[in-house]
């Protein structure tokens, strides 16, 4: 029901810098994707963390978390398969059906440690205090995330 060309999701623990959304909102038109905060490459595992600010580069990965801006038409791939959980990682669902279901790549965005304005977190601390939802479920969380990641098995993944 959303009437924009884009949309942005964030986690309630972000906090962006000024020109967050307009750097991300320039990379998702410049590469007709899903753009992030961080994100990992899948080879089976949660197996690789790409950092999660202050990176210098835009990088491809296969699955993004907490921030998610992209085109509203790409929303239509999360709900094309009934969801492996609703209790987390639909940052994860969305990108692993975006990939399988419409071809749409996902990257996590550049964020210069020389520009705070263009991070999507200027307090990264706030998504690891004891109230993270990732500590209160214990390790149950993880196995849902393989889980998605199982099930999705994007074609072109990176590992």
């Amino acid at each position: 029901m959303i009437s924009t060309e884009h949309v942005a999701i964030f986690d309630d623990d972000k906090i962006p810098g000024t020109n967050w959304l307009k750097h991300a909102l320039a990379l998702s038109h410049e590469k007709n994707a899903i753009i992030g905060y961080s994100g990992r490459l899948w080879g089976g595992r949660l197996s690789y963390h790409i950092p999660i600010y202050n990176g210098e580069e835009t990088v491809e990965v296969d699955y993004i978390g907490q921030c998610s801006v992209l085109r509203t038409d790409t929303l239509r791939f999360l709900w094309h398969d009934s969801p492996v959980t609703l209790t987390n990682a639909e940052d994860m669902q969305l990108s692993a059906a975006a990939l399988v279901h419409g071809g749409t790549r996902t990257f996590v965005a550049s964020q210069p440690s020389s520009d705070n304005s263009t991070w999507c977190s200027l307090y990264p601390e706030y998504g690891v205090d004891k109230f993270a939802s990732s500590k209160l479920a214990g390790v149950a969380w993880i196995y849902e995330r393989v889980s998605i990641m199982n099930y999705m098995q994007p074609s072109n993944s990176h590992l």
